[in-house]
C-alpha cells in the first residue's frame, strides 16, 4: 500500500474460528495481500483443519493451527486461547490483526491491546449470544463489549447490527464502520448464467442448525410435495456437531428417508450446485450478519427466498428478485415456494435478472478490498 507517498509492505494477521470459514468467506481478501507482496499470516484451530481448504492457499501463506475450541465452554481453554494469541502477536510483531467470529473478537482484541498492535474486528452477525437473557448470555455479552471496545475498529454487515451495537455501547461511533455490501463476491468464481426455468428446483444453502430454519424448511418442502410430489428440494451444506443449535444427523436421515428432502453433501464447488438451471435459493435463517448464500445466488442470477430479517431483506426486494417471508413461518415459506413454481416462466426469468442487477450493484469484493485498504491506511498513518 501507499502510506506517505511510499510503498510498503506489511504483514498482516487473518485470525479465525475455523479454517473453512477464511476460505469460504474470506479467501479473496487474503489472497489480495499475498499477491501484493505483504507478509500474511493466517490462524484458526487445529480442530478445523481440511486438507482441502489447506490446499487452497499459496505456500506463501504462513499458517497457524491453535489447540482452541470456537464453541467450547472451558474457561481455562479460553485463557490459553488468550496467552497464545499473545505470544503469536509479540513473537510476529504484525502490523495489522483482522479477528472474526465472536472468541477471536474478543480474545484477539484482548491480545492486540496488550501487545499494543492495530487491530479489526468483524462482527458477522448478532447470532445465538445475542438472544435471550440467560446468566451465561449476559456474561457473555459484557466479555464481547470489553473485547470490541479494545479493537481500533469493528466491522458490522447490515445497519441492525450497526444500530445495535451502537445503542448498547459496544463501539465508539468513530471506530464503527458497516460494510453495506457484506463481504463481497468474486464475480470470476459466481459467474452469471443464465436460468431458462425448464423445471424448477429448490436449494437450502447452510449449515445443518435449526436456527438456519432448516425445520420450518423441511416442513414447508412437505407441503409442496403433497401439491407437486416430483419437485426437488434440496440441502446442501455441512453439519456442525459443536453447534448448540445442531441438528442430529438422526433426524436428517429421516427427513431424508421420508422423501422430504433431498442431501447434497458438502461441497468445495457451491457454484455448480447454485448454477444449474431451474435453481431458486432458499434462506430460511433466524438471524445473519450479510447471508453470503443469497450475495453467491444473486451473483450467479438465481431468485431467493428468503425471511425478512437483518443481513437478509437487504438483498432480496420483494417480488422482484425473490420473495420476504417472516422467519420460523414454515406455511408461508411453502406458500412463497408454490407461488414461484406457479409464475409463468417469463416472469422466473425477470426476477432471475433482477438478482443478477443486484448483485453487481452491491456486492463486488473489489469494493471490499477497497474498504479494507482504507482501513489499514487510516490506523497506519
Amino acid at each position: 500500500m501507499n502510506v506517505f507517498g511510499k510503498n510498503i509492505l506489511m504483514k498482516i494477521i487473518f485470525c479465525d474460528n475455523a479454517l473453512s470459514t477464511l476460505v469460504n468467506f474470506r479467501f479473496d481478501i487474503i489472497k489480495h495481500f499475498y499477491d501484493r507482496g505483504d507478509d500474511v499470516i493466517i490462524i484458526y484451530p487445529r480442530q478445523t483443519f481440511s486438507e482441502d481448504y489447506a490446499k487452497l492457499f499459496p505456500d506463501g501463506i504462513n499458517r497457524i493451527e491453535l489447540d482452541f475450541k470456537p464453541s467450547g465452554m472451558s474457561i481455562l481453554s479460553d485463557i490459553h486461547y488468550l496467552i497464545s494469541l499473545i505470544k503469536i502477536y509479540e513473537r510476529e510483531n504484525p502490523d495489522i490483526v483482522f479477528h472474526y467470529t465472536i472468541k477471536p473478537n474478543l480474545y484477539g482484541s484482548l491480545a492486540a491491546k496488550w501487545t499494543k498492535t492495530n487491530s479489526v474486528a468483524m462482527v458477522a452477525g448478532l447470532g445465538y449470544m445475542f438472544e435471550g437473557n440467560s446468566i451465561g448470555k449476559k456474561l457473555g455479552r459484557i466479555l464481547y463489549k470489553i473485547g470490541l471496545r479494545c479493537s481500533q475498529r469493528v466491522i458490522v454487515l447490515n445497519e441492525d447490527n450497526y444500530v445495535s451495537l451502537l445503542r448498547d455501547g459496544f463501539v465508539k461511533k468513530e471506530n464503527l464502520i458497516l460494510f453495506e455490501g457484506g463481504e463481497g463476491v468474486n464475480f470470476n468464481k459466481f459467474y452469471h448464467i443464465e436460468n431458462h426455468f425448464y423445471s424448477t428446483r429448490f436449494l437450502m444453502v447452510a449449515r445443518i442448525l435449526y436456527d438456519k430454519g432448516y425445520s420450518e424448511y423441511v416442513e414447508a418442502a412437505s407441503i409442496v410435495k403433497n401439491k407437486y410430489p416430483d419437485i426437488e428440494i434440496e440441502l446442501l451444506g455441512s453439519f456442525d456437531e459443536k453447534s448448540p443449535m445442531r441438528v442430529p444427523v438422526s433426524v436428517v436421515k429421516k427427513d431424508i428417508a421420508e422423501g422430504k428432502i433431498t442431501y447434497l453433501g458438502v461441497t468445495n464447488d457451491v457454484p455448480s450446485f447454485v448454477g444449474r438451471d431451474g435453481v431458486v435459493v432458499v434462506v430460511n435463517s433466524y438471524h445473519e450478519g450479510m447471508n453470503r448464500s443469497i450475495m453467491e445466488a444473486c451473483a450467479m442470477g438465481r431468485p431467493v427466498i428468503t425471511t425478512d430479517i437483518p443481513g437478509c431483506r437487504e438483498q432480496v426486494d420483494n417480488g422482484v428478485n425473490g420473495y420476504l417471508i417472516p422467519p420460523k413461518n414454515a406455511k408461508i415459506l411453502a406458500n412463497r415456494m408454490l407461488q414461484f413454481i406457479e409464475l409463468p416462466q417469463e416472469k422466473k426469468q425477470e426476477m432471475a435478472k433482477a438478482s443478477y442487477q443486484k448483485a453487481i450493484s452491491r456486492f463486488d469484493v473489489r469494493s471490499v478490498i477497497s474498504k479494507y485498504n482504507d482501513i489499514i491506511k487510516e490506523l497506519l498513518d
